[in-house]
């Protein structure tokens, strides 16, 4: 009579009772059998975006975080030094644009001379950032 035994991590004393109860003249070759199983997944497929449950937003109101789309999980958060300064950027681009929004009202050639000068100011910023960034 031939019995197969599977071993699956049993612990020294188990197996060392099972080897007491077994008969002298059976030997076994190989007393542990590996086995690994693959599959057509990966693990990198197992994990994906956190839950962004859905939202709405009030005629007229614009929040932050909506300017925020463009960084998900793993591009772009959880946020580093680049990304703190990209949203502070932004932060000041939306004051810039709201100052030049308020102002629009008024009219005069001394205005539009004022507000052309703060676009200037703010394109040269803006490449000079750029070409440092490329520099590094």
């Amino acid at each position: 009579m031939h019995r197969t035994l599977l071993y699956f991590q049993l612990s020294n004393e188990y197996m060392m009772a099972v080897a007491a109860l077994r008969p002298a003249s059976y030997e076994l070759e190989e007393p542990f059998v590996n086995r690994s199983v693959q599959t057509i997944y990966r693990d990198s497929e197992a994990q994906t975006d956190p839950y962004s449950p859905p939202y709405t937003v009030k005629v007229g109101d614009v929040p932050e975080v909506l300017s925020l789309s463009t960084l998900t999980y793993g591009h772009g958060l959880p946020a580093g030094q680049k990304e703190v300064e990209m949203i502070e950027r932004a932060r000041e681009r939306r004051k810039l644009e709201a100052n030049l929004l308020d102002n629009s009202q008024l009219a005069g050639a001394k205005l539009l001379a004022y507000r052309k000068k703060m676009l200037d100011d703010a394109e040269t910023q803006e490449w000079v950032r750029r070409e440092k960034e490329i520099e590094e």
